[in-house]
């Protein structure tokens, strides 16, 4: 692939990095807003009628255990667009590269713990107006966790790798 074309597709993609940024919390507070008891319920719990009611202070914690998840996400994705503003620019191999790979790496496994903690939870805010023994809470281990969690500890490797590497490419740089 040419420079121009990487330089083009990293452009393109770090626009697009940033859009994402900017609509993913928007989305999630308008889902929590407008949608209804039922398809929450149906989405969450697997039934329609698991949820009695869905209380305004009950969607509020919703949002807020969303945001949760969504902040590393976020960031995530705030790094991977440095990352692609560096190839953009020409900067292939360098410590802010290897830096941004590191960045990335580990909010991918903080998003992937958030998601947990929010898969958790989020049942038993959604069934706090249910009367006492129709409360759930569940403990979810789903296989976007495990993704998570397990490709944010590949870009922590690939990032130490990479340092390594450039490191070696300097010191050889300077050998005469």
């Amino acid at each position: 692939m040419s420079q121009r074309r990487i330089k083009t597709l990293s452009h393109r993609l770090s626009l697009l990095c940033g859009g994402l940024i900017l609509m993913i919390p928007v989305v999630c507070i308008l889902y929590w807003g407008m949608s209804s008891t039922e398809a929450i319920s149906r989405q969450f719990l697997g039934e329609p009628g698991a949820i009695l009611q869905l209380s305004g202070a009950q969607r509020r914690m919703a949002v807020v255990l969303t945001a949760i998840a969504v902040v590393p996400l976020g960031l995530a994705l705030a790094s991977l667009r440095q990352l692609l503003r560096l190839y953009a620019e020409g900067t292939i191999f360098d410590a802010q590269n290897v830096a941004a790979i590191g960045k990335i790496g580990k909010w991918l496994v903080w998003f992937g713990v958030a998601q947990f903690v929010d898969a958790t939870l989020i049942p038993l805010v959604l069934t706090l107006s249910n009367p006492p023994g129709h409360r759930i809470l569940s403990i979810t281990l789903s296989m976007g966790v495990i993704e998570a969690v397990l490709l944010g500890a590949v870009m922590l490797v690939i990032a130490h790798v990479m340092d390594e590497a450039r490191i070696i490419a300097d010191e050889q740089a300077q050998t005469v």
